[in-house]
């Protein structure tokens, strides 16, 4: 059992995944935590949430395969925006994303679906400035 006192105040964090189910329980499991989670559907969504001068955001949990503007054309328009952005991809396919991974990315934690709470936590607060 989780409790208040493990809770960690971090900051925002962005959840990108066109998965309702995934992206709920992703973003419940980062609100646990003590996180401000805002949570979109589609890649252009998570850009307008980006370029909107009034959300402060310190890092993005991913999805690398959605309809649409993809994990990857999501992860260069991000890079665009903010070179410096904290992103973490989640994969329902191979780990080896890496191969696909564009240059400007530079090093980025993959996560494969279903993924381990804990281990989402980390990687968000090893992105996170604040923390």
């Amino acid at each position: 059992m989780i409790e208040i006192s493990d809770r960690v105040a971090a900051g925002s964090v962005l959840v990108v995944d066109d998965d309702d189910s995934v992206r709920l329980v992703t973003s419940r499991i980062l609100t646990r935590f003590g996180f401000d989670v805002i949570d979109v559907a589609s890649g252009r969504a998570g850009l307008d949430v980006l370029q909107d001068s009034a959300r402060v955001v310190s890092a993005v949990v991913l999805d690398w395969s959605m309809p649409g503007m993809t994990g990857a054309e999501t992860l260069c328009a991000i890079r665009s925006l903010d070179e410096d952005m904290s992103i973490i991809v989640l994969t329902g396919w191979s780990l080896s994303i890496e191969e696909e991974l564009p240059e400007i990315a530079g090093p980025i934690p993959v996560l494969q679906k279903p993924f381990d709470p804990m281990e989402l936590i980390e990687l968000v607060r090893g992105t996170d400035p604040q923390t």
